[in-house]
């Protein structure tokens, strides 16, 4: 996977942060538990990507349904630093399938770990109500099982501390 993850980033150093999503993943493998719980899967599988993206975003992670990604913008190779590139979030089934969600990989971490489920992401761009949005918030909690529940609150209690985020 080393190799893979070299290839798709080319000349750029891979930031920290997708090192330690990666073993996130792996320790949490090793628990039978998964990121997916919390709809944040590292992406490991590059090539089959490339066809269906625009090429100037680095994948670096997945919801695990409808197809969306989240990527580094590198806007064509124009960016230096990948800490501090643009992240967007490509949904190839809604309009626009392409959006930006965050300034940078710290605050995307801050988003995703701010949201139930990290997916939600997705639909939250188009509601401005701070009420709709909690109500999303509560109707996922509500159709979620405790054991879910549970889980997912471990899980993201260990990304909170690995990543060292705030609640946005």
């Amino acid at each position: 996977m080393k190799e893979a993850i070299n290839e798709a980033y080319g000349t750029y150093e891979v930031p920290k942060e997708i090192n330690q999503l990666i073993q996130l993943e792996n320790d949490l493998q090793k628990e039978e538990l998964s990121l997916a719980r919390i709809g944040l899967i590292p992406v490991n599988q590059f090539e089959s990507l490339i066809c269906n993206y625009p090429p100037d975003v680095i994948f670096f992670a997945e919801t695990g349904g409808g197809g969306i990604h989240f990527g580094l913008l590198t806007d064509f190779t124009s960016v230096s630093n990948l800490k501090q590139t643009p992240i967007v979030c490509i949904t190839p089934t809604n309009y626009p399938p392409i959006r930006l969600v965050a300034r940078n990989i710290q605050e995307f971490l801050n988003l995703a770990s701010s949201v139930p489920y990290v997916e939600m992401l997705d639909s939250l761009w188009s509601l401005s109500d701070l009420e709709q949005k909690n109500e999303l918030f509560r109707e996922f909690e509500k159709d979620s099982t405790s054991k879910w529940q549970k889980e997912r609150q471990s899980i993201f209690s260990r990304f909170k501390k690995d990543f060292g985020t705030q609640q946005i």
